[in-house]
């Protein structure tokens, strides 16, 4: 069964009233790739009672804010698996019209009398708050998803060109979840049953207008200093990343006007054994009958996570500061499990269409000494000597789903700086596990860009095309590379290398993006501090435009 959606489900379950509301941007997808239902599986797995309110109408009468009536703890309010901004907007702040996430992939839908209104509303973490305030009297709000978490504190906003508040502020939300929430949306729930504080749980951000309850804080720059002096924001990351790891990190305090922004350290990641319980929760993997198609789901339902969080620390990536750097990672037999689940689905024609996480080669990876550790990342601008990567036991695990289906193949990549260490490896995943395309992420080639993405040494995609040139002429795969356009420290010259390096090597261009100033991440708090000077070039949406033009024009 699907989690409840109206009253009439919640009869067939003889409920009465729900303990917990979650309320969501997307589609109702019942997959643990939609985080609103990873979190709905596992409240539900805790004996609450949840329902999910899927992109709800926000005009008018607000009906759909009270078909579940009201919940006994608490609403639950995320934008859904994306930014409302930047699931709403281009690069150049362009509306579109398309959202794999919703009906049919369409963005807007009509009501009565002919007017366009958006399935997914911009700001819609903030939007469902404020229905909900002015619906309820006192209820009792969580914030979490990716656009809470990466707009907790004051972040550069992109769409407006200017700092926003903490999406706290914006809401007057109780408590919101940063990060994967499993461990602490169940400490939440716990402690809003039994009438407890919701102070001090990792994982979380409070806010507050006095800070003499707590001990041992770091304090930020506060909002007035990041408007004022641009490169705080920069300052402001780099304690971020400085307090990102579960063992070391302090409670991190920003001050905007009278009130303070309070975040606790990150959750402890998931064990291997608290990750298969988690996947092994009764999902039904599959839309919700009201939908017709959610393109989204076509994309992922033959797929399968393999782990979570990424040790690239990629500054254009928002990855790394929200799943965080630690991978924790599925055991072999429980993913083998979940193989087996959907070759039962009657939509399975035999292609597992990818095994994998943010970085597919990264499973199983982990740190030797598990140390507390501070850097960005564990293989910029060199490997960590203690990281430890599986790439080998991977593979296996590929060789053992392809003895079950007909076809499994790698559709979330794999780290090339990593790949070009086990050539063997590589041909062997050219061979046999792409769906007909070998999806890598070089970004760039430019020396200069690649120091200000933090990616790889120049010269490491060179070389794995040279490697890899043989292999492709003698199968069907072909290699597809993405590109970034745009990034901080890019000028006309760096974008035209890229494009003759594609031109003199024939290869094939299908994925450019124009680079959008994210909030929260390295590379935009680069284009903030230096969008209005010339200490390192930054592009203004136009050209943009002009920059990606070159590349894919060839």
């Amino acid at each position: 069964m699907f989690l409840p959606t109206s009253k009439k489900d919640m009869n067939k379950r003889g409920w009465k009233q729900l303990d917990i509301i979650l309320i969501t941007g997307d589609a109702y997808v019942d997959h643990p790739s939609f985080g609103t239902s990873l979190i709905g599986r596992y409240l539900e797995s805790l004996n609450y009672k949840v329902g999910i309110i899927a992109q709800p109408k926000i005009e008018n009468s607000y009906s759909d804010f009270k078909k579940l009536g009201e919940p006994k703890l608490f609403w639950g309010i995320s934008s859904g698996n994306l930014d409302s901004i930047v699931a709403n907007y281009t690069a150049r702040r362009k509306v579109r019209n398309d959202d794999a996430y919703s009906n049919n992939g369409r963005a807007f839908y009509e009501d009565k009398n002919g007017k366009k209104h958006r399935y997914r509303p911009d700001r819609a973490v903030m939007k469902y708050s404020q229905i909900i305030k002015k619906e309820f009297d006192n209820p009792k709000i969580v914030l979490g998803g990716i656009e809470a978490s990466l707009r907790r504190f004051s972040h550069y906003d992109y769409y407006q060109n200017k700092i926003r508040h903490s999406i706290l502020m914006d809401t007057k939300a109780d408590i919101l979840v940063y990060g994967m929430g499993e461990k602490a949306i169940e400490e939440i729930s716990y402690r809003v049953k039994n009438k407890k504080s919701l102070k001090g749980i990792n994982g979380t951000v409070i806010m507050e207008n006095n800070i003499e309850f707590l001990n041992n804080y770091v304090k930020l720059p506060n909002n007035k200093k990041i408007k004022k002096h641009k490169k705080s924001l920069i300052n402001r990351f780099n304690i971020l990343i400085e307090n990102n790891h579960y063992k070391n990190g302090k409670t991190l305090v920003e001050g905007d006007g009278p009130w303070y922004i309070i975040q606790y350290p990150p959750q402890k990641p998931l064990s291997t054994e608290e990750m298969d319980n988690l996947y092994n929760l009764p999902f039904e993997r599959a839309i919700h009958p009201k939908y017709d198609r959610i393109p989204a789901f076509d994309m992922i339902k033959n797929s399968i996570t393999s782990h979570r969080g990424c040790f690239g620390g990629c500054n254009f990536c928002s990855i790394g500061i929200h799943q965080g750097k630690h991978i924790s990672s599925r055991s072999e037999e429980s993913i083998i499990n979940e193989v087996k689940k959907i070759k039962e689905k009657k939509y399975f024609k035999g292609h597992i269409t990818d095994i994998g996480g943010p970085s597919a080669d990264m499973y199983n990876s982990y740190c030797s000494e598990d140390e507390e550790c501070s850097r960005k990342s564990c293989i910029y601008p060199k490997k960590c000597k203690f990281l430890v990567t599986n790439e080998k036991e991977y593979i296996n695990l590929l060789e053992r789903v392809n003895k079950i289906v007909n076809r499994v193949s790698i559709g979330s990549g794999l780290r090339l700086d990593m790949s070009m260490k086990y050539p063997s490896i590589v041909k062997k995943v050219i061979e046999k596990f792409t769906s007909g395309y070998l999806n890598i992420a070089p970004e760039h080639i430019s020396k200069n860009v690649l120091k200000y993405m933090g990616k790889f040494k120049k010269g490491v995609f060179e070389n794995f095309v040279r490697m890899s040139k043989y292999i492709l002429k003698n199968c069907s795969t072909v290699m597809k590379p993405y590109f970034i356009v745009g990034h901080p420290g890019e000028n006309f010259k760096d974008t035209k290398d890229l494009k003759s390096f594609i031109r003199k090597n024939n290869i094939k261009v299908d994925s450019v993006q124009e680079f959008v100033p994210t909030p929260m991440t390295y590379s935009t708090a680069l284009y903030y501090a230096n969008k209005d000077n010339n200490e390192i070039n930054v592009y203004k949406p136009s050209e943009k435009k002009k920059a990606k033009n070159e590349v894919i024009n060839l």
